[in-house]
């Protein structure tokens, strides 16, 4: 059985996982914001840390 705390990291490796497929798609930050119903502002963080990752 999963606990509550698993299945929120879970969710939030999902919600990751969208707005980088998301924006390698070519959508906005407006747009994934909108489609994800998640602030800009956290979709900017996401991608900002996956495009310094080497």
């Amino acid at each position: 059985m999963i606990s509550g705390f698993e299945q929120s990291l879970i969710k939030v490796q999902d919600t990751t996982i969208n707005i980088i497929k998301l924006h390698l798609d070519g959508k906005s930050y407006n747009e994934i914001s909108s489609d994800l119903k998640i602030s800009q502002e956290v979709i900017l963080e996401i991608i900002e840390k996956f495009e310094t990752i080497e």
